[in-house]
């Protein structure tokens, strides 16, 4: 099957925008955070191999204290094999497992901007305009991981492509038992290229930042003791 890339890509980028002209920018930019956090760890992989490295850590630590029916669940019910009785470990280098990071912190994301600006707050004409922007902008970046994901060339430990051989201007999905996925139509950049990387990382930073200042601010009560000052953001109302 083959899915043609620029349309993938304008597709995936209306449906973001779409949603943030309904959420409104300070929802999405909490999701801008999360995005530009998982395009960090591309950027520097020390840093993945890291949190990598720490979350294998306190998977050993509970392992040692679960009971043996948990391995077993986790052997015969998730089919998940682990050698001799060894804990599980992640795999760095395994798109998979940052694919479901990024759908965990988006989701977890989402639940944030949620329980943080109830439905009280409605969104105004100019903050779904500045949503669908930022909306936009998350839709675009998503993409661009889940790309650099299958193809593995930043992914911790990676040696080469890990999912995906790049031939030709397109990118072929390796053989499966079932369907072989193929884009086409690639763009001749990535999110990797030259200083594009960093220009994302600067705006969305910048986006996260200005999201957190609209929401509250840090002040001193009458005893002294530092709080938050909760405010309803630029593009709300209630």
């Amino acid at each position: 099957m083959a899915v043609n890339w620029v349309v993938l890509t304008y597709f995936v980028v209306g449906v973001f925008a779409l949603a943030g002209l309904y959420r409104g920018w300070w929802k999405e930019g909490i999701t801008t955070g999360v995005l530009v956090l998982l395009l960090v760890l591309l950027q520097q992989k020390q840093f993945a191999e890291s949190l990598i490295n720490t979350l294998n850590w306190l998977i050993s630590i509970a392992w040692s204290f679960s009971p043996a029916t948990f391995s077993m669940f986790f052997s015969d019910v998730l089919a998940i094999k682990t050698t001799a009785g060894l804990p599980y470990q992640l795999d760095g280098s395994d798109p998979s497992i940052w694919l479901m990071f990024m759908v965990l912190l988006v989701f977890l994301s989402t639940m944030t901007g949620r329980s943080s600006l109830p439905m009280k707050f409605k969104v105004t004409p100019l903050g779904g305009l500045f949503g669908a922007l930022v909306g936009g902008f998350n839709g675009f970046i998503m993409l661009n991981l889940v790309r650099e994901y299958m193809s593995g060339r930043n992914l911790p430990n990676a040696l080469g492509p890990a999912q995906v051989a790049r031939v030709g201007g397109q990118v072929a999905g390796m053989a499966t038992s079932e369907v072989t996925i193929q884009a086409t139509n690639l763009p001749n950049f990535t999110l990797m290229d030259s200083v594009l990387p960093w220009v994302i990382i600067i705006a969305g930073v910048a986006i996260f930042l200005t999201a957190m200042n609209n929401r509250g601010k840090f002040s001193k009560s009458k005893a002294g003791f530092i709080k938050i000052d909760y405010k309803t953001p630029y593009g709300y109302s209630g």
